[in-house]
């Protein structure tokens, strides 16, 4: 399964419509569920996830200010038998922040012994408001924050799991930057997107 749950859901009704969904891949739950369940009355919220298949949680220092040891205790709820392959943490930090942030959360929770995959958001940490009113990111943060996931995971000796990507195969004009240079008053030119801002084809191949 992978859900992307609007922040309006409930947790019911995250919960519920993971079950609706194949058992594929995990279920992603925002930063919104896992501070839910971080609070009190957190432990019976976590029973209740995970009695679903392999779970995914975004992390975000900023949007959560979440710590190596809050992961750690969120993994023994989520994941109490510590089974390989059944937790994913998708890291969002943002292109300045990667480098700091990254290190100590990935330390820690694998001296732990904490058996997690290690996933990539780049998008969602880099996301602003441009001056024409647009909701956007720049392509040159995109891939900042890819390149600092990576380069911290080299140097910790550790394994970068994955890379979580919002893109589409049309022409939009979304993203700022990349070889098409889409600056501000270009984002009006095929601005389709009713939620994020996605990288478009080109930017897309630019990427890989």
């Amino acid at each position: 399964i992978l859900v992307e749950e609007a922040c309006c859901m409930s947790l019911p009704s995250r919960v519920a419509a993971a079950h609706m969904s194949s058992d594929a891949a995990p279920a992603v739950l925002d930063h919104i569920a896992l501070a839910r369940i971080a609070c009190d009355g957190g432990a019976t919220r976590a029973q209740v996830i995970r009695d679903l298949g392999p779970v995914a949680g975004k992390t975000s220092a900023a949007q959560w200010r979440q710590t190596a040891d809050d992961a750690i205790a969120l993994a023994g709820r989520l994941n109490p038998d510590n089974t390989p392959g059944r937790l994913t943490f998708i890291t969002r930090m943002g292109a300045g922040k990667v480098r700091d942030l990254l290190p100590p959360l990935v330390e820690k929770v694998e001296a732990a012994g904490v058996q997690v995959a290690w996933v990539c958001d780049p998008m969602h940490g880099n996301t602003y408001e441009a001056s024409s009113g647009y909701k956007t990111r720049r392509f040159d943060d995109v891939i900042a924050e890819v390149q600092g996931f990576f380069d911290v995971h080299r140097s910790l000796d550790t394994w970068p799991g994955g890379v979580h990507i919002e893109l589409t195969g049309d022409d939009v004009t979304e993203v700022l930057g990349g070889s098409e240079e889409i600056d501000d008053e270009g984002l009006a030119r095929r601005y389709e997107t009713l939620v994020d801002p996605r990288l478009n084809h080109q930017q897309s191949l630019e990427m890989a």
